[in-house]
């Protein structure tokens, strides 16, 4: 199901949402949400096929803005000495951190992967409130190949002008300082534009994404035995508009116990149930 224009979902387990809400009180009204180094999310490639797919549409914005040719940097995104740098820095060119919300609203297979196989929540954010905050925001591109991406040409050239104004502006006459600014201009622009490429198997997730740059010590799980960075992000509880059961839970015994949570932390958020007719 497709969710409207004002809101975005978050699946979780039960004991995630314990988690978000660990560190909430009268003083910290905030839910803690994880966001995910852009390397490590569930898809392995992911990274690296949006770098891909990107290299040709810059090397095409380039070529029409009449780009200088040693100032080019269409052909060096998708290198893996690029990418694997970028993974490694911890300051603002570095891979961001993402947080990952979804426009499908009682999703089956969103309940199954992300939820607990139906046992979990929902949560409802007001998406107008989430991009209020700190954080660049976007909506996920779905391709299978280089000309899928072409339909977003528009999108991309705005914030390839933006940020290459930032780095590499044209009064800038310096050649050390432009030679480095055209290298700081690639790496912030791979880092912010490839992990919003996914391949279109994805496409049913129909993701919304906050990304973070952070310079703050990242934490670390476990997952299937490889070890993923990670950083809490503080979301207001004034931007959660619903939660929603999942369609594989005891609906009653599940709403109670979310009641008295609710009521001893001071929280007043609708409690509702999946239309989802699922027994896993």
């Amino acid at each position: 199901m497709m969710a409207n224009n004002d809101s975005v979902y978050h699946y979780t387990s039960i004991a995630g949402l314990l988690g978000m809400l660990n560190e909430y009180s009268d003083d910290n009204q905030n839910i803690t949400k994880w966001a995910t180094h852009g390397l490590f999310l569930n898809d392995p490639s992911e990274f690296s096929y949006g770098a891909k797919l990107l290299d040709p549409m810059i090397k095409l914005i380039e070529e029409k803005l009449s780009i200088p040719e040693k100032e080019r940097i269409g052909g060096c995104l998708s290198l893996d000495k690029l990418i694997k740098t970028q993974g490694t820095l911890t300051h603002q060119y570095g891979v961001p951190y993402i947080s990952s919300f979804t426009y499908a609203k009682d999703c089956l297979p969103m309940w199954g992967m992300y939820a607990d196989n139906g046992k979990g929540v929902m949560i409802e954010f007001d998406i107008n409130e989430l991009k209020k905050l700190d954080v660049f925001d976007v909506n996920c591109k779905y391709c299978s190949t280089k000309y899928d991406l072409i339909q977003h040409y528009e999108i991309i050239k705005k914030v390839y002008e933006t940020l290459r104004k930032r780095y590499v502006p044209e009064h800038m006459e310096d050649k050390l300082r432009r030679c480095q600014g055209v290298l700081l201009f690639s790496m912030h622009l791979s880092a912010f534009l490839s992990p919003t490429i996914k391949h279109a198997s994805y496409k049913y997730e129909q993701e919304f994404r906050l990304a973070v740059q952070s310079e703050a010590e990242p934490l670390f799980r476990e997952r299937d035995g490889v070890i993923i960075p990670y950083i809490h992000t503080y979301i207001p509880i004034s931007t959660v508009k619903s939660i929603y059961i999942g369609p594989n839970a005891n609906y009653d015994f599940v709403k109670s116990s979310l009641e008295i949570l609710f009521a001893h932390k001071r929280i007043k958020i609708n409690i509702m149930k999946s239309e989802v007719p699922y027994r896993g």
